[in-house]
């Protein structure tokens, strides 16, 4: 498919497999970040979570092998909305002072990538936006735990 300017992301992500997906939000007013990353990591589909609820905390991490076919079902449902039309898209012109902001991005075969970023999404967008999260969701829960990091927790002085 040809867009205004040549060719469009459409066609650019049409035979190509899905090999990576990130969520992320941050920019709310305690700097607060939460990033849910699934990658493939010497052959093994790894999802890492990380995030943190206000500016001062230490970052936590939790890392857990998947089954690969987690990326698929989120390429399905990639697929069925097109999302491929979303790349940049704005989504709407409300501004939320201090509020977060949440990012999607998939990552194909031959370094190709598709990203969106919005305060707010609207419902049609929103659900269709849910239905990746529960499948993430679905596949954590049977996911096989990493062994991280320990930290020792602070005390309300620190």
């Amino acid at each position: 498919m040809f867009g205004l300017f040549g060719c469009s992301t459409d066609s650019k992500v049409t035979d190509k497999k899905l090999v990576s997906y990130q969520n992320s939000s941050g920019g709310d007013m305690n700097g607060g970040r939460h990033s849910t990353l699934i990658s493939i990591v010497d052959g093994e589909v790894i999802l890492t979570d990380s995030g943190k609820s206000w500016w001062y905390e230490d970052e936590k991490i939790a890392e857990y092998r998947l089954d690969p076919a987690v990326l698929s079902e989120i390429e399905r449902i990639f697929r069925k909305y097109n999302m491929q039309t979303w790349d940049h898209k704005k989504f709407t012109d409300m501004f939320v002072a201090d509020g977060a902001s949440y990012s999607y991005t998939f990552g194909f075969e031959n370094n190709i990538w598709i990203s969106f970023s919005s305060q707010i999404y609207p419902t049609p967008y929103a659900r269709k936006l849910s239905e990746i999260i529960q499948v993430v969701e679905d596949y954590r829960e049977k996911g096989i735990p990493e062994p991280g990091l320990v930290t020792k927790e602070r005390t309300p002085e620190e």
